[in-house]
């Protein structure tokens, strides 16, 4: 993260046992753990973790920021999931290619993570608005909309 690089003192590698300690944490205590990346520079090192463990449920928000690289991420490993948010604007230009990534994995995509709920609940609308048009099969929309989120929750 920008901010994180100017701050004085922490190293790159200290930043990267960091976060390989978040994961370990989350392993450990067996929650389910949402961990942001941009998987178009950081795959590799998201690919470290996960690896080092493969049950760890693990949520990549708004599709690491490539629906290629998530793609590979979610044939990988069977436990990572991605959601929706900040995609809307996305979504609405290009609904084929998404109505495309959630039929490819329909149990692996959510509705949404933090900026869903960061600002107040009225995107959340909006987004289910965006599930239903893309004319998913209902057991998909039901899968986006609330299913796929329990499971990842509910483990």
């Amino acid at each position: 993260m920008p901010p994180l690089r100017k701050v004085p003192g922490i190293s790159r590698g200290a930043y990267r046992d960091a976060h390989r300690a978040m994961f370990a944490a989350a392993a450990d205590l067996k929650v389910p753990f949402t961990y942001h990346a941009d998987l178009t520079l950081h795959a590799d090192f998201v690919a470290e973790c996960l690896q080092a463990h493969p049950r760890l449920r693990v949520n990549i928000p708004h599709f690491g920021f490539s629906r290629r690289s998530m793609a590979a991420m979610l044939d990988r490993y069977p436990a990572v999931m991605t959601d929706i948010s900040s995609l809307g604007p996305f979504m609405d230009k290009d609904p084929a290619a998404y109505r495309d990534f959630i039929n490819a994995y329909p149990d692996r995509v959510m509705l949404g993570s933090d900026v869903i709920a960061s600002y107040d609940m009225r995107p959340a609308m909006e987004y289910a608005q965006r599930v239903r048009l893309l004319d998913l099969a209902p057991s998909v929309a039901a899968g986006v909309l609330a299913e796929n989120a329990r499971r990842y929750l509910n483990g």
